[in-house]
């Protein structure tokens, strides 16, 4: 075969070679292709909570509750024991005014408490709402990080095809010319 192809014209030779380069081409194009295909690493965001993420929620939940109750004790332990101190007026203003404090913690603390027991999912909704939009930004952010991969890649693979195109066009260009001369 490579005598035969010896004994060819060169316009035949060229020929060949812009179709073999033509061939490479298209191959390294759909190899280049189906590699950008793959977004992979991009992981769709949960919809629900799931019962072990509202459990461990709600048990901070209560923990935080306990201290909250724990701090109104210490504080109406020590206003018993500041009630044997002398009643200046100052002081008496004060306690009420502490007093009237602690006993909106404690409804407060009384109105959380029913919300947990009530409705632990409306409790939680807005931590978790939280953490879901910050998971849904990082997603975003990876996915934002994959797409432009991807068309650094594809822009890449283009100047190359192009680039590749023009040389095969070349190739025929010259070839058509030897043509034409030989005949």
């Amino acid at each position: 075969m490579l005598s035969s192809l010896k004994n060819r014209p060169l316009s035949y030779k060229l020929n060949l070679v812009a179709g073999g380069l033509g061939i490479i081409v298209a191959v390294v194009i759909f190899i280049g292709a189906a590699r950008t295909l793959e977004l992979s690493g991009v992981a769709a965001p949960s919809a629900q909570p799931t019962s072990a993420q509202l459990s461990a929620e709600t048990a901070s939940l209560r923990a935080e509750i306990e201290k909250v109750a724990a701090d109104l004790k210490s504080i109406q332990t020590d206003l018993r024991e500041g009630a044997g101190l002398p009643k200046d007026a100052k002081l008496a203003v004060a306690q009420q005014q502490t007093q009237k404090a602690l006993r909106e913690i404690a409804e407060r603390q009384d109105q959380l408490e029913q919300i947990i027991i009530a409705n632990p999912v409306k409790a939680l909704e807005m931590s978790i709402l939280q953490r879901d939009l910050e998971n849904v930004k990082a997603t975003q952010q990876a996915s934002l990080t994959a797409v432009k991969a991807t068309v650094d890649r594809i822009s890449s693979l283009t100047k190359w095809a192009l680039a590749a195109m023009a040389l095969c066009i070349v190739l025929l260009a010259a070839s058509f010319s030897l043509k034409s001369k030989e005949a």
